[in-house]
């Protein structure tokens, strides 16, 4: 009897160091884990309409020379799931730092784009940040660059984009051409910083370009009354400003695209002052 008892000691003994040396060398075969990143953000469209069900997100994080795809994540979006969708992507591992990333956002239904964002928005896995991903209804609108390269007016040189420190005005929105003096404007600097009147209220807001595409932030304008005319055009402005995805620029005339690929806006450059 006491050999058995002294037997299953030495048993339990013996497990209690191999799960106890298992543990230590989980621990110390996963270093990368401890420079383990997490991108987070949301995922949103203008659009207003309502999920397909079922449906899915998929935000992958690629590497922007390239394309190659460096970690991807997919999650299901509930019956009654509305925009804006979260999103965190864990890397466990950091990309090497002197590469570009950018993130993509797709939602999906029954294998089939719904939405999509057809450039990469970059981000720093070395240090990141909350990021919101704008998507755009699949077929409505085509890529626009040839290189997945996104740049931020933040880390812009004056060389890299035709757009900085420019001033517009708009000529016509939707079509329609404006008359008289109140007309809608847009400025560029070298800061990411969007100015100008949108023929009655100064605005302010940011810009994101990669090649020529071009998405606008949410911003904030005055709260000024002027005739009813001159309110509606620029009510047409500013709804025509969030639609915008894309531009074409012809040596001083500038037109902004929509997601159903169509001029919304036709400026022509100021002279500089």
């Amino acid at each position: 009897m006491l050999p058995r008892l002294l037997f299953r000691s030495v048993m339990e003994l013996l497990m209690r160091t191999w799960i106890m040396l298992t543990l230590c060398s989980v621990l110390l075969a996963t270093p990368a884990l401890a420079q383990a990143t997490t991108l987070t953000g949301d995922v949103t469209y203008r659009e207003r309409i309502a999920l397909p069900i079922p449906a899915e997100l998929v935000v992958t994080l690629v590497e922007l020379t390239t394309g190659t795809q460096i970690a991807s994540a997919t999650a299901p979006i509930p019956d009654r799931g509305q925009v804006p969708l979260s999103y965190s992507l864990n890397l466990h591992q950091q990309p090497a730092p002197e590469n570009h990333y950018g993130l993509v956002a797709k939602i999906l239904s029954r294998g089939s784009v719904v939405f999509q964002n057809y450039d990469p928005i970059a981000v720093d896995p070395a240090s990141p940040k909350q990021t919101t991903i704008f998507v755009h209804r699949a077929g409505d609108v085509q890529p626009l660059i040839e290189e997945p390269q996104v740049l931020n007016f933040n880390a812009m040189t004056p060389t890299t984009s035709p757009l900085i420190d420019t001033d517009w005005t708009v000529q016509s929105v939707n079509g329609q051409a404006i008359e008289g003096p109140r007309k809608p404007s847009i400025g560029f600097d070298h800061e990411g910083r969007v100015y100008g009147t949108g023929g009655c209220n100064r605005y302010f807001t940011t810009a994101t370009i990669a090649g020529t595409a071009i998405s606008f932030g949410v911003g904030g304008t005055t709260n000024m009354a002027c005739d009813a005319a001159t309110m509606g055009r620029e009510a047409a402005f500013f709804s025509a400003l969030a639609e915008i995805v894309g531009f074409v620029r012809q040596d001083d005339v500038l037109q902004l695209i929509g997601t159903s690929g169509a001029v919304l806006l036709e400026l022509s450059r100021n002279a500089a002052a």
